[in-house]
């Protein structure tokens, strides 16, 4: 009853703003000369301070001002120089457009005057863009995100900076890491790297969010690596590409384990980025599932050859998270979908989403809570002593002909899980049923139908709802 009280309170506030523009309308053309009309303006912006005017799906944007000619650009219309014109109301400076967009929507936007692209300037909301702030447009329906607000009085993270040289790319760049409040060396936590980093720490605001998400209880503490692209095309699509991620998996991996206290497992461990960063985040974890077994792609980039990398059987063990924008790059939103198909198909663990939103960091920062709630869910204090180490530890093998023994010790109990032994391109080798498990020293042995040749291979327990994965070498 509550909800229907408010939705229905809701729904007559945006019908009286609608009512009150077309009442001003209706006043101006009936006004006699234009010291009237000004009158009639002054009024209703005196009342509606704060614009642009937004109701259930419909927004007015209004610019008061000398102008020969104010048009609206942003997500909407693909940054457009032409985007949409607006009216200018004979006799006077007020200029409006009234546009559809669904009710959750969240765009950028500017107004061009002449040659110059401008803030709205009765619009507080402004988002940070590449190419500097942009103002931002919520629609009525949009979601409240509390992890966006920020807030001086809980506990942060700190930021570590260095500078690395890449012996792989023989180049250097400036990197930062965070390492989340309370931090110790006595403890091993999950890990993230994100691609074009320092636009996450600088427009993304991903360390704020990160500290705020940790202090909700919404995920657990976590490292996050921050680094950015020198040559950006070649390194995330183009011909450096294979060198980059032999930097990040390689190079930069083995740092961070060196230089912090991380968790090793590739199930604790996630690559993400957006657009062309998104492609060389699927890369990452595509080349090399025994580093990341998680990755993020926003608004990303698919190329073909990492789409086809993904569609097999079985699935590669990965988790996925994507998404893209309904006002997003048109090019790239067939791609997205596209994927999302390969990951319905092959059995991919994921989550997808199409948002009203365009290419752009507000979207992005937006987003942020989905894929690191997905990734690094918040443990109860109940079973907090799991937090520091992984599902399995102490793994050790002996290979026998076609047969291959595996020692470990389980930390946590286990139902009804299947142990897969596959090699680096997903290939399954032996297939065998784990019946339920408690904690302690276990040994299984799995059966091949071939000989087990020395390489690096996966051995992966998988359920309904878990996928666990470690890799194993074959000497």
């Amino acid at each position: 009853m509550k909800m229907k009280l408010l939705l229905a309170l809701f729904l007559t506030c945006t019908a009286v703003i609608a009512q009150d523009f077309n009442d001003m309308l209706e006043k101006i053309s009936q006004s006699p000369d234009s010291l009237a009309k000004k009158a009639v303006i002054d009024s209703f912006m005196q009342k509606y301070q704060v614009l642009p005017l937004t109701s259930t799906n419909e927004c007015i944007f209004i610019f008061r001002g000398n102008a020969q000619r104010i048009i609206v650009t942003g997500d909407h219309t693909q940054w457009s120089q032409r985007g949409d014109t607006m009216q200018r109301i004979a006799g006077t400076d007020l200029h409006y457009v009234k546009k559809n967009f669904p009710s959750d929507a969240r765009i950028d936007y500017k107004f061009i005057n002449g040659t110059n692209w401008i803030l709205d300037p009765k619009n507080p909301l402004t988002c940070p863009g590449g190419f500097g702030p942009n103002s931002e447009l919520r629609m009525p329906g949009y979601p409240e995100q509390p992890e966006l607000i920020g807030n001086t009085d809980i506990p942060r993270g700190t930021i570590v900076d260095t500078t690395f040289r890449s012996n792989a790319l023989n180049n250097s760049r400036a990197i930062k890491v965070y390492v989340p409040p309370g931090y110790s060396q006595a403890q091993q936590y999950p890990l993230i790297l994100f691609h074009d980093g320092i636009d996450y720490v600088n427009l993304a605001k991903a360390p704020a969010i990160i500290d705020r998400l940790i202090f909700m209880n919404r995920i657990r503490p976590i490292i996050a690596v921050f680094v950015p692209a020198v040559n950006r095309t070649p390194e995330y699509a183009g011909n450096s590409i294979v060198q980059y991620e032999n930097f990040i998996s390689g190079e930069i991996m083995n740092w961070v384990d060196t230089r912090f206290s991380t968790i090793r497992n590739p199930e604790y461990r996630a690559v993400a980025g957006a657009s062309n960063g998104g492609n060389i985040a699927l890369y990452c974890a595509l080349k090399s599932p025994q580093v990341f077994g998680k990755v993020a792609a926003q608004s990303s980039n698919v190329i073909g050859s990492i789409m086809t990398g993904y569609d097999v059987y079985p699935p590669l063990p990965i988790t996925v998270y994507a998404d893209i924008g309904n006002y997003d790059i048109p090019q790239l939103i067939p791609l997205v979908k596209q994927f999302k198909q390969v990951m319905e198909k092959r059995g991919y663990i994921h989550r997808y989403k199409e948002l009203n939103e365009g290419h752009s960091w507000g979207n992005w920062r937006a987003q942020l809570n989905e894929f690191l709630e997905f990734f690094f869910p918040h443990m109860p204090s109940s079973v907090k002593s799991v937090e520091t180490k992984p599902l399995i530890t102490d793994l050790s093998h002996v290979l026998d002909s076609m047969k291959i023994r595996i020692n470990f010790r389980l930390n946590i109990p286990v139902r009804g899980m299947t142990i897969l032994l596959m090699d680096m391109n997903g290939k399954i080798l032996s297939e065998s049923l784990l019946s339920s498990r408690e904690p302690g020293d276990l040994q299984e042995e799995l059966l091949t139908r071939t000989q087990i040749s020395s390489g690096a291979y996966f051995l992966q327990f998988r359920s309904e709802q878990t996928m666990f994965t470690y890799p194993l070498t074959v000497k």
